[in-house]
């Protein structure tokens, strides 16, 4: 009886190995052929959200998977569809980077797909891959020289200005297709630009806003939505949502928080708004705001002097917080922050490498963090007007670029001082 009841529990363990080793795939069985088209009539390919396939430089797919080497291969920018065999087995990782053609007129320099696929032995597999930015040039709201500027890298070359009839472009974002938004604060234009790209092309002015002008703008990418505000000293701030053409405005409530002086604003992956802002009537404060709840928390520490933007970045909340201006100015600093407004860790510069003037950050999906350095050194060297940019935090790689002027490689931001 023992024996028989033995060789049915040992039946059922050999079955489960069976059935176990049918749902995994033999990472030495052989190989697949995986396609994977770029560019076709319909939106069945992996480039129907990336701009027009004139401005690709080339493509670059990368595989990686478990006992496998590493598959790198770079194609040409008339590839219409990539074919290639790959090791089979499971959790195949697919990285496919779409470099542009940085004299283009597209802001965006490369786009990134990636997707984790298991391959069947001797299978075909046609895979598309979701394409999102991954890296932009570098926009740059020259406010009182009334332009916007556009360079590469921290080089300046080529440097492309925009100008378009605005009078004080102060903030700009970018939509998951490379489409650039502009806010002009003036009280006679006070509109959210967009345009297709560099050049300009296609321009369509979005308004809403009573106020002042419209002083800061975030583009929410995942949803398609457009947040615009402007800037009111004797009135609460208004604050406005859209779709990305401007339409079905609505008003987003800041009184009930009392939410004033919108400087900054940005959107995280889960469609939260982050506001560098001020109470109504009392001390600066950082935002976070789900407009969905909705709720509201926000922070005030005494590490705030006059947090001027903000910029989700990597799974954190970079503050730039303008200090004070005196002789010499004091706390000038970006801030790190965890998305629930816990502070993480400060750059204040030093060594040499010191903010003059945190302001607006710029290069909006750069992979280093790019921002307006705006202030003066003393009060003797006044004006300060450059572009600073850092790799991380701790200030790695810090390069600046910029000086005072209207010309090329010159900059006229939001502050002068003068003797």
């Amino acid at each position: 009886m023992k024996s028989k009841k033995s060789l049915i529990i040992l039946s059922l363990f050999l079955l489960l190995i069976v059935l176990n080793n049918c749902s995994q795939i033999d990472n030495d069985s052989g190989t697949s052929t995986v396609t994977i088209p770029l560019i076709g009539n319909n939106a069945n390919n992996s480039l129907a959200r990336a701009p027009s396939v004139t401005d690709i430089a080339s493509f670059t797919l990368t595989v990686t998977g478990s006992g496998m080497g590493t598959i790198t291969e770079t194609y040409p920018a008339s590839t219409q569809t990539i074919e290639l065999e790959v090791p089979s087995g499971n959790n195949r990782e697919f990285s496919l980077v779409v470099d542009m053609d940085p004299d283009s007129s597209s802001a965006v320099l490369s786009w990134l797909g990636t997707t984790e696929v298991d391959l069947e032995p001797n299978a075909t597999e046609n895979i598309i891959l979701n394409m999102e930015i991954s890296e932009t040039k570098i926009i740059i709201p020259d406010n009182l020289n009334s332009r916007v500027v556009i360079m590469n890298d921290m080089s300046g070359t080529p440097w492309t200005e925009y100008t378009g009839g605005l009078n004080n472009p102060y903030d700009v974002d970018m939509d998951s297709t490379g489409r650039i938004y502009i806010a002009n604060y003036d009280a006679g234009l006070r509109i959210v630009r967009r345009i297709d790209d560099i050049t300009g092309s296609n321009p369509i002015d979005i308004t809403g806003v009573s106020g002042t002008g419209v002083y800061s703008i975030a583009v929410d990418k995942n949803n398609d939505l457009l947040y615009y505000a402007d800037w009111e000293g004797a009135a609460l701030t208004e604050l406005y949502r859209s779709d990305l053409d401007g339409n079905g405005p609505i008003q987003i409530d800041t009184s009930t928080y009392n939410i004033q002086y919108i400087r900054g604003m940005d959107v995280d992956d889960n469609g939260v708004l982050y506001i560098a802002g001020s109470l109504f009537g009392g001390p600066v404060q950082i935002f976070r705001y789900d407009i969905i709840g909705p709720s509201v928390t926000q922070y005030g520490g005494a590490n705030l002097n006059f947090p001027w933007d903000v910029l989700v970045k990597d799974g954190f909340l970079y503050v730039a917080n303008f200090g004070t201006t005196g002789d010499p100015p004091l706390d000038h600093k970006i801030i790190q922050f965890t998305l629930n407004l816990t502070p993480v860790t400060e750059l204040p510069g030093g060594g040499g490498d010191d903010f003059y003037g945190p302001h607006r950050f710029v290069a909006i999906l750069n992979r280093k963090i790019n921002i307006v350095d705006d202030g003066r050194v003393d009060l003797v060297n006044f004006n300060i007007d450059r572009i600073v940019s850092i790799e991380d935090i701790n200030g790695t790689a810090w390069e600046t670029y910029g000086s005072v002027g209207t010309g090329t490689g010159e900059f006229q931001f939001f502050q002068q001082y003068f003797c």
